[in-house]
C-alpha cells in the first residue's frame, strides 16, 4: 500500500494523471519549440464575403493610447496600419497604398481626422477620386492585467516520507522534484473607425479585446529537466484583432445589403426631394434619384440659405432643409 501511495504522490508532483503519464511521448527541444512557434505564427482567416468587391479606401495610422512601454517598442501605428492593408486587400476591398501618396498621406490623415471636407475636397483628384472610406485602427488598451506562479520543491515531502518509509532511494528521488509554472495576461484592445472619404462623417465603429497569455515553466527529476517558454506577441495579437475588425468590415458587403443599402439610400433621396418641394424648390419627380433637375433644386436652396453651392445633399444643406420652417409655398407639380 505504501508503495501505490508513493506512486501516486510522484505522479501528482509531476502534475499529470496516471494515464497522461503513460502515453507521454518525449519530445526534443526542437519539436517544443517549433510547436510554440507554430500557436504564435500568422493565421489566415477566411473572409466570408471575399468574392464581393470592397469600396476604394485608405488606411490613415491612427493611435496608440497605451503608454506601456514594453508595447510601444514592439509596436507601432504604422505596424497596424500595414497589417490592416495586407487583410483589406485579403477581404477585396480596393487599397490605395499608403506608400503610393507620399507627403500627401500627412494631408489626408489631418483633414480626416479634424473632419475638414473643404480640405479633403481639395486634396481628391487622380486615384483619389475613388476613394470612398478612410478607415483608420486605434489601439486603446495595451497592458499586463494578472500575473501568478505556482512552485513545488519536493524537499519538504522527502523528508517525510523518508521517516515514514525509511527508504533512502525513495527520499532522494522525491527530494529532487521541482515544478515551476508561471503565467501572466495581457489585454490588448483596438477600436477601427469607418469614415466617409467626402463628408468626413462616421460611417461604422467598433472595438474588440483579446487576452494575451505568457507561460513559462519547469520541472525536474533524478537530474532531468524540461522548460518551456510559450507566448503569442504583442504584434501578433495586434494583428489578429486588426482581422476581427477587418472581418466584421467585410460582412458590410454582405450578400443583400448592396441592394438595401441603395433601396435606404433612395428612400433619404426621395424624402429631401420632397422637402425641397415644399420649400418651394422643383426638383422634378421624387423619384430618390440625384438628376440634374434634383441637383439644380439643391444649388439654388443652397444659394438661397447662403450654402456652399455644390449641388450635393451633404450635411449643412440636410440640416437647413430639416430645421428651416416651411414657408406656405404650393408645391412645384411633378
Amino acid at each position: 500500500m505504501k508503495k501505490i501511495i508513493v506512486k501516486i504522490l510522484l505522479l501528482v508532483m509531476l502534475g499529470c494523471s496516471v494515464s497522461a503519464c503513460k502515453n507521454m511521448k518525449l519530445k526534443s527541444a526542437s519539436e517544443t519549440a517549433n510547436e510554440i512557434a507554430d500557436d504564435a505564427a500568422y493565421k489566415a482567416i477566411e473572409y466570408k464575403n471575399v468574392e464581393i468587391k470592397g469600396p476604394a479606401l485608405i488606411v490613415i495610422p491612427g493611435s496608440i493610447k497605451s503608454s506601456n512601454a514594453t508595447f510601444t517598442e514592439k509596436v507601432g501605428i504604422n505596424n497596424i496600419a500595414d497589417y490592416a492593408e495586407i487583410e483589406l486587400q485579403k477581404a477585396n476591398f480596393r487599397v490605395l497604398e499608403r506608400a503610393n501618396l507620399g507627403p500627401l498621406l500627412e494631408e489626408i490623415r489631418l483633414a480626416a481626422n479634424l473632419g475638414d471636407r473643404h480640405a479633403l475636397r481639395k486634396l481628391k483628384r487622380g486615384k483619389l477620386k475613388t476613394t470612398k472610406w478612410f478607415v483608420r485602427f486605434d489601439i486603446l488598451k495595451a497592458e499586463p492585467v494578472a500575473e501568478a506562479t505556482v512552485k513545488f520543491d519536493g524537499a519538504a515531502l522527502s523528508r517525510i516520507l523518508g521517516a515514514a518509509t525509511e527508504n533512502k532511494a525513495l527520499e532522494a528521488s522525491v527530494a529532487s522534484v521541482k515544478k515551476t509554472e508561471a503565467a501572466g495576461v495581457w489585454l490588448v484592445g483596438l477600436r477601427y473607425t469607418v469614415i466617409n472619404a467626402n463628408t468626413t462623417e462616421q460611417v461604422s465603429s467598433n472595438y474588440f479585446e483579446e487576452k494575451m497569455q505568457l507561460t513559462a515553466g519547469s520541472q525536474a527529476i533524478l537530474g532531468f529537466e524540461v522548460s518551456k517558454k510559450a507566448r503569442v506577441t504583442l504584434d501578433t495579437m495586434a494583428q489578429r484583432l486588426v482581422q476581427r475588425a477587418v472581418a466584421e468590415l467585410d460582412t458590410q458587403k454582405g450578400p443583400g445589403r448592396t441592394k438595401r443599402t441603395k433601396n435606404a439610400g433612395r428612400a433619404k433621396i426621395r424624402n429631401l426631394q420632397k422637402l425641397l418641394m415644399k420649400h418651394g424648390f422643383n426638383p422634378g419627380i421624387a423619384d430618390g434619384i440625384m438628376g440634374p433637375n434634383t441637383r439644380s433644386a439643391i444649388m439654388q436652396f443652397q444659394d438661397q440659405k447662403k450654402l456652399e453651392s455644390s449641388g450635393k445633399f451633404d450635411g449643412p444643406t440636410i440640416k437647413a432643409l430639416r430645421t428651416t420652417p416651411i414657408q406656405n409655398k404650393e408645391t412645384p407639380d411633378s
